[in-house]
This record gives structure tokens, C-alpha cells and sequence, in this order.
């Protein structure tokens, strides 16, 4: 009787469910406390990173977390704003004892007067009714506070609700635990004849493809001021990291300088062009007439190639003469000269991927970079035998199926449709190197002759003929100054590319500089899938017809099935 009795208890209803719901609750307590869950999304964006590991570790005092978000907000604003939440939840849970987060709905007159001695002021949100329209205020920032500093950052960004808050919550957090008054940045860029310009916007014209004006800026603002460096005399001590973006005519004695930075243990990032050429904006009269008088002219070979390879080949390395076309990873482009309104593919910009094994992961900055566009570029030559101790690694290459030309014309149009038997090209049928590193104790350029030269006589006294104690310089040759140039923000669409280019240049500059905290975080920025590579028409024609009949065609299997398997009990035949 007991044992009947236990049996209908354990198999009643009642029981089942209780069980259910124990487990169901136990299930969700291990899970939350484990921090387990899947991404589905592309690149993982919803997933923190190791950069997150990396700078919470760094936290020796309590760190407080105040995220004013409104909820009583439409709802499709607010499904935007709850992965937020969620990683926030998430960077809790990887420091519980120093982490304090507050989420607040600034629902009353006290918590919105909070929030705007926060720093945080509500946004007008206007929702329309069929009968009525309302206007209410949201509150989307988030305020830091570690010792006695604070920071206030805003959810929203060009009229939408951050799409990378893991990076820029970073960003912040370190901000936070640097002495702003120790905050060197260490960075050099060399301003003389021939380099990139740095001049502020006047106009629309200024955006040009040789003023970095837009990348100057970004950087000063993450990593504090870039000196300019002249060359007239030793590169100072304070520089770590000299960037050299163009092709600068440079005198043996700015050979020299540049030559004793390397050999002190300096970073030489070259950006710089195998080839020239003009873009001339569209007359806008001829313009309203429907007549096209924009254009890019013709590529020529600077003189100062020349003195560049002469001096870089005493390093093992060299430009080639040309431009490289890729007929197949094209960007697509939306005209800098404004001529086409749509997106037509640019052979003279590229899109290189890690996926299609033109990245190569050997250093760590490349390892989590996904892919980065590379516009009118030429490719590199090494030579290892040049300086033995060196070792020199290719990080970034061309496809296998690329065509080189001396001179060419960079119209969209007239690069639409490129004749493989055109007189002056040739078909190069392998992959070629467009970024090389070389590092390790290199040996000076420059042997007796720095004597007879007129430098700065405390540099001849202490004149290095390799490399100083136990430091090792490093060269990055690329074979393109246009990666971070104004001329992407021409228009919004190619303004894309310059976000991608420059989430690149700056894991370059921080990796150079020792700091590896933000690598990861910047390289999953959620922008990429803006780039849409152009297909074959026949490729286009397929897949079009693919997404009409796929789901007829299912329907129509289903139905067959069904009628045939009812016909079979009815003993019929179909």
C-alpha cells in the first residue's frame, strides 16, 4: 500500500511540474553563474572579448558603473539598447568585487536630475499616433567614476544607438586608469615636402586624397598628441613610433636621422606610393549641363621613388614601379567625384580578407583583423640576405589572379572592364607581398660617409653603426598611403571603409607602442557586413532565382509527399 502510494506521488502531475520548474531554475542559476551563452551573431560582437579581460584585470579600486537607459521608450529602440544592457550585465560578472552597476530608468524628476549632474542630458523622442503625436525624453549614457576621476559617455551616435559600446567602454575605462598628466603618446608623424598634409577643412575640396586631416584627429583623441616631426634635425627621444605617409623628398641627411632612430630601437611605419596620379573635381556648370568633366588622371612615377628604394634597399626592402588591379576582390565604390550615384567595383581598391588568406596572422595586431581595404597601392620586394639579422615577414598579400600596370588611367569607368591583352599590363598569376615587417638588430645605411655629412655633431659623436644594446628596431612597409585619407569622406558610403581602415592603422600604432589591451575589442566593430563584394551577373541571375523557387519548390515536395503517402493508405498508386 506504501509502495503504491509512493509510486501515484512521484507520477502525479503536480509533482512533474514542481520538478520542472526546480530544474528550469536551477538550470538558469548555474548558467548565470557560469557567464555560458551562444552568439549567433557574425563575428561574435555580442560576445565580450579578451580586451575586456585584459583592461578590468587593471582595476586595483572599485569601479562604479551608472547606465541611465529609459525604458518607457518604442520598442524597437529599446531591443537595440538590451544587448547593452546585457554586456553590461557580462562585464560585471568578470570583476564582482570591484564592479559596482546601477541600472537606472530615469522615471521620476529626482533620477533625471541625476542624470544631468551626470553629464547626461534626455533626448527628445518623438512618436507618432494616428490621432495624436508625443514627444518624451530618453536618457541613453553611461557614467564611470574610478577613485577620484569620472567620465560620462553618450549610447547614441550619429542619430542611432551605439553599435561598438564594448570598445568604446573600454576605451573609457583605460582613460581612466592612465595619470592624464603622464599621458605621452609617443607618436610622431614626419611634415615636410611631399608627405601627407594635415590641414583642417575649409571646404569640401580639402577632403582630398593626400590630407589626413580626419585620421589625425581620431587619433589625438584616443592615444593623446601626435608630434610633427621636420627632420632638421635628430628625431627626439620622446618618439617611439614615426609615421612617414606619402612619398617625402628626403636628403641623405634626413636619411641619416631616420637611419640612427631605427638603430635606437625606433618604429618606422612607411605608407607610401609607387605611383602618382591628380583627381579633378567636376566643373559645376558643366555639371548641371549633364556633361562629366571630374576625373583621375593618368599614373606617373615620382622621382623620389628612386631616393626611396635606393635607401630601403640598404634594409632589404623596395616598392615596385606600378599599379596593382584586382579584378576579382574589387571594393565597391561609391564615386569620390561624385559622377555615379550607385556602386560600381574599383580594381585599384581592394578588399583583402583573413578568410581569403590575403591577411596573415603572424603578429598579433593582424590576428583578430578581419579584413581592410586597400586603395591605389603598389606591391613590395624584400631581399633577407640584405641584413642578416633581420627577419622580415609578408603580413599582408594580393590574390593569385592580379594585373600590374606602369601607367593607367583610375576612372571607374575605364576600370570596369580591363582587357587582360591590354598593351603595357601584365597578368601576374601569384600572390604578391602589399605589407612587409621587418624587425631585429639591423645595421646602419651609412658606414664612414656620416662624417663628411653636416649633421647635428653630438649625432656624429655618438654615431650608431648597428643596433644600439639589446634593442631591435622595425620597419612596416606599405604599399599605399591612402588607407586612412579624407578622400573616403567624400560621401557616407565610403566613409565605412575609412572606419575599418582606421580600426587597423590604430591596432598598427598601439601594437607598436607596447599596449595590446584594445586589439581585439577594435577589430570586431559591428561595420563590416556594410561591404557587399560584387558578384558575376551569372552569379547574381542564380542567386536571385535561388530565393524566388526555394520555398515553392519546398512546398511543392511537401504536398507530393503528402498525397503520395495518402494515396499508399489508400492502397492507390500516384
Amino acid at each position: 500500500m506504501k509502495l503504491a502510494f509512493r509510486l501515484s506521488f512521484f507520477q502525479s502531475k503536480s509533482f512533474i511540474y514542481a520538478n520542472i520548474f526546480i530544474l528550469f531554475f536551477l538550470v538558469n542559476v548555474i548558467a548565470y553563474n557560469i557567464n555560458w551563452k551562444l552568439d549567433l551573431s557574425k563575428g561574435n560582437i555580442n560576445t565580450l572579448s579578451g580586451s575586456t579581460k585584459k583592461v578590468l584585470n587593471q582595476l586595483k579600486y572599485p569601479l562604479l558603473i551608472e547606465a541611465y537607459i529609459s525604458r518607457d521608450i518604442p520598442g524597437q529602440i529599446f531591443s537595440q539598447l538590451q544587448p547593452i544592457i546585457y554586456q553590461l550585465e557580462d562585464i560585471q560578472r568578470q570583476n564582482h568585487s570591484l564592479i559596482q552597476l546601477k541600472i537606472i530608468d530615469p522615471n521620476n524628476e529626482e533620477l533625471r536630475s541625476l542624470a544631468s549632474k551626470r553629464g547626461i542630458q534626455g533626448i527628445p523622442i518623438e512618436e507618432a499616433e494616428i490621432d495624436k503625436a508625443s514627444v518624451r525624453l530618453g536618457y541613453f549614457g553611461v557614467y564611470l567614476q574610478y577613485t577620484d576621476r569620472h567620465t560620462t559617455f553618450s549610447l547614441v551616435e550619429q542619430g542611432g544607438i551605439l553599435s561598438n559600446f564594448e570598445y568604446v567602454f573600454l576605451k573609457e575605462v583605460k582613460k581612466l586608469l592612465q595619470d592624464p598628466d603622464t599621458r605621452i603618446s609617443g607618436i610622431g608623424y614626419l611634415n615636410t615636402e611631399g608627405t601627407g598634409k594635415f590641414r583642417r577643412w575649409q571646404t569640401r575640396l580639402d577632403m582630398d586624397k593626400d590630407n589626413y586631416f580626419a585620421f589625425k584627429n581620431f587619433i589625438e583623441k584616443e592615444m593623446g598628441e601626435i608630434r610633427e616631426i621636420q627632420l632638421d634635425q635628430p628625431i627626439p627621444d620622446t618618439i617611439e613610433t614615426l609615421l612617414v605617409i606619402g612619398l617625402p623628398n628626403i636628403t641623405q641627411k634626413e636619411q641619416v636621422y631616420l637611419d640612427q632612430f631605427l638603430l635606437r630601437g625606433g618604429n618606422l611605419i612607411l605608407m607610401l606610393k609607387g605611383f602618382d596620379f591628380t583627381i579633378t573635381p567636376p566643373n559645376p556648370q558643366l555639371m548641371q549641363l549633364g556633361l562629366s568633366s571630374g576625373s583621375r588622371g593618368f599614373t606617373t612615377i615620382p622621382d623620389e621613388l628612386k631616393i626611396w628604394n635606393e635607401f630601403l634597399g640598404k634594409y632589404g626592402l623596395g616598392i615596385n614601379e606600378r599599379v596593382i588591379l584586382e579584378p576579382n576582390l574589387a571594393a565597391p565604390e561609391i564615386d569620390i567625384l561624385g559622377q555615379f550615384l550607385g556602386r560600381y567595383p574599383n580594381p585599384s581598391w581592394a578588399v583583402y580578407t583573413a578568410e581569403n588568406n590575403n591577411i596573415l596572422s603572424d603578429v598579433e595586431f593582424l590576428r583578430y583583423i578581419p579584413m581592410v581595404i586597400f586603395p591605389w597601392f603598389s606591391d613590395l620586394r624584400y631581399n633577407p640576405n640584405v641584413q642578416p639579422q633581420v627577419k622580415y615577414k609578408v603580413l599582408i598579400q594580393t590574390s593569385d589572379e592580379i594585373i600590374a600596370r606602369k601607367q593607367t588611367s583610375l576612372e571607374l569607368k575605364d576600370l570596369q572592364f580591363l582587357d587582360k591583352n591590354t598593351e603595357g599590363q601584365e597578368k601576374i598569376p601569384q600572390q604578391l607581398p602589399v605589407m612587409i615587417l621587418a624587425q631585429g638588430k639591423f645595421q646602419s645605411a651609412f658606414k664612414d660617409e656620416y662624417q663628411t655629412l653636416d649633421i647635428d655633431p653630438n649625432l656624429k659623436a655618438n654615431f650608431n653603426t648597428g643596433q644600439l644594446g639589446n634593442t631591435e628596431g622595425r620597419i612596416l612597409l606599405i604599399g599605399t598611403p591612402y588607407l586612412v585619407s579624407d578622400i573616403f569622406f567624400r560621401n557616407e558610403a565610403n566613409m565605412e571603409y575609412f572606419k575599418i581602415n582606421f580600426a587597423f592603422v590604430q591596432n598598427v600604432i598601439e601594437y607598436f607602442q607596447g599596449d595590446l589591451d584594445l586589439l581585439e575589442v577594435r577589430s570586431k566593430i559591428p561595420i563590416l557586413p556594410v561591404i557587399q563584394l560584387q558578384l558575376p551577373k551569372e552569379l547574381q541571375t542564380a542567386f536571385a532565382w535561388f530565393h524566388t523557387l526555394t520555398i515553392p519548390v519546398l512546398f511543392a515536395i511537401y504536398g507530393f509527399l503528402r498525397l503520395k503517402k495518402r494515396y499508399q493508405k489508400r492502397g492507390d498508386d500516384l
